[in-house]
């Protein structure tokens, strides 16, 4: 999770590179990697969550129960604990109901 400081100095390099070329490291490059700033489907708020697969899942060697997701662009593989998958999913509803709520 990125502090409020961290997108604050994000948004301002953001702006300065407009202007100019610089390179970036650390923070700033994390920071920008991460939100997809200069790539397709990235912006200054995030990038757009392309999910191609959630299918539960069977570990070979302990048999334990998982939910993966997978994402496209970028791709990216992810494993879940049931537990985690469905506190995400609750909070994503969370999240959902309260902006339709917002917008009545």
């Amino acid at each position: 999770m990125y502090s409020r400081d961290d997108l604050a100095s994000l948004i301002e390099f953001e702006k300065t590179k407009r202007i100019g070329g610089v390179k970036l490291s650390g923070r700033a490059a994390e920071a920008m990697r991460a939100f997809g700033i200069g790539e397709k489907g990235g912006s200054t708020t995030g990038r757009k969550l392309n999910v191609s697969a959630v299918t539960l899942q069977a570990d070979q060697a302990t048999g334990a129960r998982f939910v993966q997701l997978i994402t496209s662009d970028p791709l990216m593989v992810y494993r879940l604990e049931i537990s985690e998958a469905k506190a995400l999913a609750k909070e994503l509803a969370d999240a959902a109901h309260a902006g339709e709520r917002g917008a009545q």
